[in-house]
């Protein structure tokens, strides 16, 4: 299967994202004028990542739910050392979850998702990324789908804090 079939073809989506709809919401509605956020679960949480770790200057927060690499293939660890190599300064704050329950899944995918999480979370610890901090936090008794929403009003409370 070609790789870009796999990664869903973020390499296109992610420019739209950043050349036409971003400057279209800034036009037709009031913003902040900062960096947008983005959120992904699942396999959206895998193109959060892409977003990410390809430096996207469009967004400035990442909530990140359940990263979606449920290939044998550590496609979201492969973007972030290729990142990393590129150089140590990572501007953006990043929120990243996991339901406990996706490890104990009778799916065979989960346990990628599971192996794929644990890895990210020990690389981001360990590595210094200048300008960047992350939160990880596993849900206890939660389902990769229960944790979604979880993630999302979590990920705005800490990425978002009332001022």
């Amino acid at each position: 299967m070609r790789s870009d079939v796999i990664q869903g073809r973020a390499d296109r989506f992610l420019p739209f994202l950043e050349d036409e709809l971003d400057p279209m919401i800034r036009r037709e509605f009031p913003t902040t004028g900062d960096r947008a956020g983005l959120f992904g679960h699942s396999h959206g949480g895998r193109f959060a990542c892409y977003a990410l770790f390809s430096r996207s200057p469009s967004f400035g927060r990442y909530i990140i739910g359940s990263p979606g690499n449920v290939f044998p293939k550590p496609l979201i660890l492969d973007l972030e050392e290729r990142c990393y190599a590129a150089g140590k300064r990572l501007d953006t704050r990043a929120f990243i979850t996991l339901g406990s329950l996706e490890r104990t899944s009778m799916f065979k995918g989960f346990d990628h998702i599971t192996e794929t999480y644990d890895k990210l979370v020990e690389r981001l610890t360990d590595r210094i990324y200048e300008g960047f901090s992350f939160t990880a936090r596993e849900y206890p008794d939660q389902s990769h789908i229960s944790s979604a929403s979880l993630c999302l009003a979590e990920g705005l409370r800490q990425l978002y804090p009332a001022s």
